[in-house]
Formats: C-alpha cells, sequence, structure tokens
C-alpha cells in the first residue's frame, strides 16, 4: 500500500479508514509510544475504530494496565505503524482520552467478542507466583478504550531510489503538509 504522496493527509486517513475495517491492513497493529516512568513505554495494540471526521482513533486495552497511567499522567502519545510489503512507515502524534467503566461501555459493546476474553484472568504485569494474585472474571470492568485525537504524522517512505518523508498537520483546517529531509 504506497501512499500517493501528492496529498499526504488523504493518504494518511484513508490508510486509517481501511486498517480500521480491514483485518490484513498492515496498518492494523500500531505500536502505541507513551511517556511513562522511569523508561516510555512502547506496546503493540489493535486499531479498533478510526473517525476521520474526529480525527480519532481508538484502541482497546485492559483497565489494569500501566499505560494508562502513562497516559493519564501525560496524554502526549505516538502510534507507529509499518508496512513491510511497501515499506512505509508511518508515525501519527496525538492525546489520548482513556475511557473505562460507564464511559467505555459503547467501545465494550463494539468489541468482537473473540477479544473480551483478553480482559478476563490476571492483571497484565501481575506476578502469577504472589500468593494475593487472584483472576479476575469481569472483562467489562477491566476493559478500556484509548481515544487518541491526531495532531501531527510523518509518513515515510523507504526506497533504495530515495526515501521520500512528508509531515503533516493535522491541527490546521485542512490538514497542511510539507516534504522533509527522510
Amino acid at each position: 500500500m504506497t501512499p500517493d504522496l501528492t496529498d499526504p493527509p488523504r493518504a494518511v486517513l484513508d490508510g486509517l479508514t481501511r486498517a480500521a475495517k480491514d483485518k490484513k491492513s498492515p496498518w492494523r497493529w500500531p505500536v502505541l509510544c507513551t511517556r511513562g516512568e522511569p523508561y516510555p513505554g512502547a506496546r503493540m495494540l489493535v486499531l479498533r475504530a478510526f473517525d476521520r471526521g474526529a480525527l480519532e482513533i481508538e484502541l482497546h486495552t485492559d483497565a489494569r494496565s500501566a499505560k494508562l497511567d502513562d497516559l493519564r499522567t501525560d496524554p502526549a502519545c505516538a502510534l507507529l505503524f509499518f508496512d513491510t510489503g511497501s515499506m512505509v512507515q508511518l508515525r501519527l502524534d496525538g492525546r489520548a482520552h482513556v475511557l473505562t467503566g460507564e464511559a467505555a461501555t459503547a467501545a465494550y459493546e463494539r468489541a468482537p467478542e473473540s477479544s473480551l476474553d483478553n480482559y478476563r484472568g490476571f492483571a497484565p504485569g501481575d506476578d502469577l507466583d504472589a500468593p494475593h494474585t487472584a483472576p479476575s472474571d469481569d472483562a467489562a470492568g477491566n476493559f478500556a478504550a484509548i481515544r487518541i485525537t491526531l495532531e501531527r504524522a510523518d509518513l515515510l517512505v523507504i526506497s533504495r531510489d530515495g526515501h521520500e518523508r512528508r509531515f503533516v498537520d493535522f491541527t490546521t483546517a485542512p490538514p497542511s503538509w510539507r516534504r522533509a529531509a527522510p
């Protein structure tokens, strides 16, 4: 999926729209990067929805996950996508909003049944040898949605003939963009 570099904002939005619907899209599994303490955090998640009008990506995760503490402390985050077939890297910068409990009900109800088992059982990072550790069966209570509002994109096409890079600013209307050195 080599993007149309003559219209980078549209290329990014088209790619995200496809990834939210197509389980085989190379942009379906981004890496979410947060500013954790004492180290930054990076973990792979599934892109579950994309609201093109609101420029909002939705990801699902366990509400007991440390990444949610990172995002509540500092909502600035990045998503990194890579398509090995076309050698396209996309980095998105944005602000995250964490939804849990009743606020996450609509996202929970849209979640595939097959993924809900991920929210039952032990919390991410639990010490399974600790005597106090017990699994939970409350999938709805352990479910969280992360909504990230896009602010910037860095679209890089890697090629032996020369890399091409575009920066997109989604905070302007219409989104602005510029060519950049790779």
